[in-house]
Protein backbone atom coordinates (compact mmCIF):
# COMPACT_ATOMS: atom_id res chain seq x y z
CA UNK A 1 0.00 0.00 0.00
CA UNK A 2 1.26 3.48 -0.92
CA UNK A 3 1.69 5.87 1.98
CA UNK A 4 0.61 9.37 1.03
CA UNK A 5 2.22 12.35 2.73
CA UNK A 6 1.09 15.95 2.86
CA UNK A 7 3.41 18.12 0.80
CA UNK A 8 2.83 21.06 3.15
CA UNK A 9 3.47 19.51 6.57
CA UNK A 10 4.64 15.94 5.92
CA UNK A 11 1.76 14.32 7.80
CA UNK A 12 0.58 10.90 6.65
CA UNK A 13 -2.89 11.54 8.05
CA UNK A 14 -4.73 12.21 4.79
CA UNK A 15 -8.44 11.44 4.63
CA UNK A 16 -10.55 11.10 1.50
CA UNK A 17 -13.38 13.62 1.12
CA UNK A 18 -15.12 13.11 -2.19
CA UNK A 19 -12.57 13.48 -4.96
CA UNK A 20 -9.86 14.99 -2.76
CA UNK A 21 -7.59 13.97 0.09
CA UNK A 22 -7.46 16.36 3.05
CA UNK A 23 -4.60 16.53 5.53
CA UNK A 24 -6.15 16.16 8.97
CA UNK A 25 -3.20 18.04 10.48
CA UNK A 26 -2.94 21.22 8.38
CA UNK A 27 -6.04 21.08 6.14
CA UNK A 28 -4.18 21.04 2.80
CA UNK A 29 -6.21 19.50 -0.02
CA UNK A 30 -4.94 17.27 -2.79
CA UNK A 31 -6.38 15.68 -5.90
CA UNK A 32 -5.09 12.17 -6.60
CA UNK A 33 -4.12 10.85 -10.02
CA UNK A 34 -5.06 7.40 -11.34
CA UNK A 35 -2.10 5.81 -9.53
CA UNK A 36 -3.15 7.30 -6.19
CA UNK A 37 -0.27 9.78 -6.26
CA UNK A 38 -0.88 13.32 -5.10
CA UNK A 39 -1.18 15.75 -7.94
CA UNK A 40 0.43 19.08 -7.23
CA UNK A 41 -1.57 21.01 -4.66
CA UNK A 42 -0.34 24.18 -6.34
CA UNK A 43 -1.92 23.04 -9.60
CA UNK A 44 -5.27 22.32 -7.91
CA UNK A 45 -5.17 25.62 -6.04
CA UNK A 46 -4.22 27.51 -9.22
CA UNK A 47 -7.18 26.04 -11.10
CA UNK A 48 -9.52 26.98 -8.26
CA UNK A 49 -8.07 30.48 -8.10
CA UNK A 50 -8.64 30.98 -11.84
CA UNK A 51 -12.27 29.91 -11.41
CA UNK A 52 -12.67 32.29 -8.48
CA UNK A 53 -11.18 35.21 -10.42
CA UNK A 54 -13.50 34.60 -13.37
CA UNK A 55 -16.48 34.12 -11.08
CA UNK A 56 -15.71 37.41 -9.32
CA UNK A 57 -15.62 39.24 -12.67
CA UNK A 58 -19.08 37.89 -13.45
CA UNK A 59 -20.33 38.77 -9.96
CA UNK A 60 -19.16 42.36 -10.24
CA UNK A 61 -20.86 42.62 -13.64
CA UNK A 62 -24.02 41.12 -12.07
CA UNK A 63 -23.89 38.16 -14.47
CA UNK A 64 -24.85 35.69 -11.78
CA UNK A 65 -25.66 32.75 -14.06
CA UNK A 66 -22.15 33.01 -15.55
CA UNK A 67 -20.74 33.27 -12.02
CA UNK A 68 -22.68 30.16 -11.04
CA UNK A 69 -21.28 28.22 -14.02
CA UNK A 70 -17.71 29.21 -13.13
CA UNK A 71 -18.19 28.25 -9.48
CA UNK A 72 -19.67 24.93 -10.59
CA UNK A 73 -16.41 24.32 -12.46
CA UNK A 74 -14.53 25.08 -9.25
CA UNK A 75 -16.71 22.54 -7.43
CA UNK A 76 -15.77 19.93 -10.06
CA UNK A 77 -12.09 20.53 -9.21
CA UNK A 78 -12.68 20.10 -5.47
CA UNK A 79 -16.20 19.02 -4.55
CA UNK A 80 -15.63 19.38 -0.82
CA UNK A 81 -14.30 22.91 -0.67
CA UNK A 82 -16.22 25.05 1.85
CA UNK A 83 -15.07 28.30 0.20
CA UNK A 84 -16.51 27.23 -3.16
CA UNK A 85 -19.76 26.10 -1.53
CA UNK A 86 -20.06 29.42 0.31
CA UNK A 87 -19.47 31.35 -2.92
CA UNK A 88 -22.11 29.20 -4.67
CA UNK A 89 -24.54 29.98 -1.87
CA UNK A 90 -23.92 33.71 -2.20
CA UNK A 91 -24.46 33.44 -5.95
CA UNK A 92 -27.75 31.58 -5.45
CA UNK A 93 -28.84 34.27 -3.01
CA UNK A 94 -28.14 36.90 -5.69
CA UNK A 95 -30.31 34.85 -8.06
CA UNK A 96 -33.14 34.89 -5.51
CA UNK A 97 -32.76 31.21 -4.64
CA UNK A 98 -32.47 31.46 -0.85
CA UNK A 99 -33.34 27.81 -0.27
CA UNK A 100 -30.56 26.59 -2.56
CA UNK A 101 -28.19 29.14 -0.98
CA UNK A 102 -28.91 27.69 2.47
CA UNK A 103 -28.19 24.18 1.14
CA UNK A 104 -24.74 25.26 -0.07
CA UNK A 105 -23.93 27.11 3.16
CA UNK A 106 -24.95 24.11 5.25
CA UNK A 107 -22.80 21.81 3.08
CA UNK A 108 -19.85 24.12 3.72
CA UNK A 109 -20.45 23.91 7.48
CA UNK A 110 -20.74 20.10 7.32
CA UNK A 111 -17.28 19.99 5.75
CA UNK A 112 -15.81 22.69 7.99
CA UNK A 113 -17.77 23.44 11.18
CA UNK A 114 -15.53 26.52 11.64
CA UNK A 115 -16.48 28.07 8.27
CA UNK A 116 -17.40 31.52 9.59
CA UNK A 117 -18.40 33.00 6.21
CA UNK A 118 -20.99 30.23 5.70
CA UNK A 119 -22.61 31.04 9.05
CA UNK A 120 -22.54 34.76 8.24
CA UNK A 121 -24.21 34.17 4.88
CA UNK A 122 -26.92 32.03 6.48
CA UNK A 123 -27.48 34.97 8.82
CA UNK A 124 -27.83 37.28 5.83
CA UNK A 125 -30.58 35.06 4.38
CA UNK A 126 -32.34 35.12 7.75
CA UNK A 127 -32.04 38.92 7.95
CA UNK A 128 -33.42 39.32 4.42
CA UNK A 129 -36.37 37.09 5.31
CA UNK A 130 -36.91 38.84 8.67
CA UNK A 131 -36.08 35.72 10.72
CA UNK A 132 -34.22 37.76 13.31
CA UNK A 133 -34.10 35.22 16.15
CA UNK A 134 -32.56 32.63 13.81
CA UNK A 135 -30.16 35.26 12.47
CA UNK A 136 -29.04 36.16 16.00
CA UNK A 137 -28.39 32.51 16.84
CA UNK A 138 -26.42 31.77 13.66
CA UNK A 139 -24.25 34.89 14.05
CA UNK A 140 -23.47 33.83 17.60
CA UNK A 141 -22.24 30.51 16.21
CA UNK A 142 -20.33 31.98 13.27
CA UNK A 143 -18.70 35.20 14.47
CA UNK A 144 -16.22 33.39 16.76
CA UNK A 145 -14.92 31.63 13.63
CA UNK A 146 -14.27 34.88 11.76
CA UNK A 147 -11.25 37.15 11.95
CA UNK A 148 -12.04 40.64 13.34
CA UNK A 149 -9.26 42.08 11.18
CA UNK A 150 -11.30 41.12 8.10
CA UNK A 151 -13.93 43.60 6.86
CA UNK A 152 -16.38 40.71 6.34
CA UNK A 153 -16.36 40.22 10.10
CA UNK A 154 -17.72 43.73 10.63
CA UNK A 155 -20.33 43.32 7.92
CA UNK A 156 -21.52 40.16 9.69
CA UNK A 157 -21.35 41.96 13.04
CA UNK A 158 -23.52 44.78 11.65
CA UNK A 159 -26.15 42.25 10.57
CA UNK A 160 -25.92 40.66 14.01
CA UNK A 161 -26.50 44.16 15.45
CA UNK A 162 -29.54 44.57 13.20
CA UNK A 163 -30.96 41.26 14.45
CA UNK A 164 -30.38 42.31 18.09
CA UNK A 165 -32.14 45.62 17.47
CA UNK A 166 -35.05 44.08 15.56
CA UNK A 167 -35.55 41.70 18.48
CA UNK A 168 -36.07 44.73 20.72
CA UNK A 169 -32.74 45.21 22.50
CA UNK A 170 -32.08 48.72 21.19
CA UNK A 171 -29.72 49.68 24.02
CA UNK A 172 -27.41 46.77 23.20
CA UNK A 173 -27.73 47.52 19.47
CA UNK A 174 -26.61 51.12 20.09
CA UNK A 175 -23.53 49.90 21.97
CA UNK A 176 -22.75 47.52 19.12
CA UNK A 177 -23.11 50.33 16.57
CA UNK A 178 -20.60 52.37 18.56
CA UNK A 179 -18.21 49.42 18.43
CA UNK A 180 -18.75 49.18 14.66
CA UNK A 181 -17.94 52.89 14.32
CA UNK A 182 -14.73 52.43 16.34
CA UNK A 183 -13.65 49.82 13.80
CA UNK A 184 -14.39 52.06 10.83
CA UNK A 185 -17.61 50.43 9.68
CA UNK A 186 -19.03 52.91 7.12
CA UNK A 187 -22.78 52.27 7.41
CA UNK A 188 -23.47 53.04 11.07
CA UNK A 189 -25.86 55.90 10.27
CA UNK A 190 -27.92 53.67 7.96
CA UNK A 191 -28.00 50.95 10.62
CA UNK A 192 -29.28 53.46 13.19
CA UNK A 193 -32.00 54.58 10.74
CA UNK A 194 -33.08 50.96 10.14
CA UNK A 195 -33.46 50.51 13.87
CA UNK A 196 -35.11 53.90 14.46
CA UNK A 197 -32.20 55.08 16.59
CA UNK A 198 -31.41 58.29 14.69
Amino acid sequence: MIELRCEACGSSQLNRRGSVMVCSFCGSRYVLDGNLNIRSKALTDAKLLLCYVEAEKHRQAERYLDEFQMLTKALEIDDNNPETLTKLGRCCRALGQNGKALEYYNQAIEIDPACGPAYANIGTVYILTERYAEAKAIYEKGLPHMNPSDSDYWTAYSNYTLAIGKLGDLARAELMIRELAEHGYPNCAALRRLLGLS
